[in-house]
């Protein structure tokens, strides 16, 4: 949001004769022209976006494609019930005095930039986990690790579908709040023998489930 009085920013400016009949157009015309409006918001959202992406490594990973609207997305429950997932919104707000940009001091743009990015960041990845809590929690695919990653952890991996890469390795991550890293990576680095055991099991089973799925798959077929 930008809050200016300058002349020739927010109001339109006379141009021209000042008696438009004569010259068979109007001589009101904008002197903010759309295009510039277009490519302030290009700029403003692609500048928020790559902050937002700095400042996250999760969020760094969320693709993102630009479309004319956004449906409702419907998940099939076990119970046979249809859950309704509705997208969520984000606003953010900041004030940019126009005469210092005018005069070449950016330092106020920067500042408000930085503002809505965080903004933004935060509103989203709030609504993004509790989003995720709720398909989870109403999916049943959730665990209870009662303070022990290391069997957490096997238990989601069961629980889990898995996709491998060409390799042969699986495509796992967690991801843990700050509050409780250090414990979980000393939890995850103190795997017993059976616990590796039991994790190894459980992914090799996964891969050769995998594999034959994939085996499964034929090309369309096509005939003359």
């Amino acid at each position: 949001m930008v809050d200016s009085s300058a002349p020739g920013i927010g109001e339109p400016a006379n141009v021209g004769s000042p008696n438009p009949s004569t010259q068979g157009f109007s001589s009101i015309v904008a002197a903010r022209p759309s295009e510039y409006e277009d490519a302030t918001m290009r700029w403003m959202y692609e500048t928020v976006d790559a902050l937002m992406r700095a400042r996250d490594p999760f969020y760094a990973q969320i693709g993102s494609e630009r479309v004319e609207s956004l449906p409702d997305m419907t998940i099939e429950l076990p119970d046979g019930q249809d859950m309704v997932v509705e997208p969520f919104r984000v606003a953010a707000t900041g004030t940019v005095e126009i005469d210092p940009a005018i005069a070449g001091d950016f330092d106020d743009l920067h500042a408000v930039v930085s503002s809505i990015a965080d903004q933004r960041l935060e509103q989203t990845m709030r609504a993004l986990f509790a989003q995720m809590i709720d398909i989870t929690q109403r999916t049943g695919n959730t665990v209870d690790a009662k303070g022990d990653a290391a069997e957490g952890l096997l238990a989601v991996t069961e629980k889990m579908d898995m996709q491998f890469d060409d390799h042969g390795d699986p495509a796992l991550q967690m991801i843990v709040s700050p509050a409780d890293e250090h414990q979980v990576r000393a939890q995850l680095a103190a795997l017993t023998p059976d616990q590796q055991r039991r994790l190894a099991e459980i992914i090799n089973r996964k891969r050769e489930a995998y594999r034959a799925s994939r085996r499964r798959r034929r090309l369309p077929r096509y005939s003359h």
